[in-house]
């Protein structure tokens, strides 16, 4: 079972904010504490607590950096692919003019 980023939020801010029980919490988001077992749910709320030990705000500002970084990336390729089009339409002008030349 897989928990989303949503219900890891959630699950962190009743946790840590609202100071309920991981048993609590996973009632209330309607998870089986006994279908995960205990060292399952501590593990959750370990992982949970190692994400957001600067808060959810920091590991979203992490997320949307990450994210720009990544757009910035694709726009350069894309300006790199486009530069090299323009420059193969060239070459292939050059060798047409020295084809036509040569007649």
């Amino acid at each position: 079972m897989y928990f989303n980023d949503d219900f890891k939020e959630q699950f962190w801010r009743m946790y840590h904010e609202e100071n309920l029980l991981p048993q609590e919490i996973l009632l209330w988001l309607g998870v089986d504490f006994d279908m995960l077992g205990r060292k399952r749910v501590e593990g959750i709320v370990q992982n949970l607590k190692k994400k957001y030990a600067g808060g959810i705000a920091e590991d979203r500002r992490k997320k949307r950096q990450t994210d720009l970084a990544r757009e910035r990336q694709v726009s350069k390729l894309r300006a790199e692919v486009e530069y090299l089009r323009q420059e193969n339409e060239f070459l292939k002008k050059i060798v047409s003019a020295g084809k036509e030349a040569k007649r």
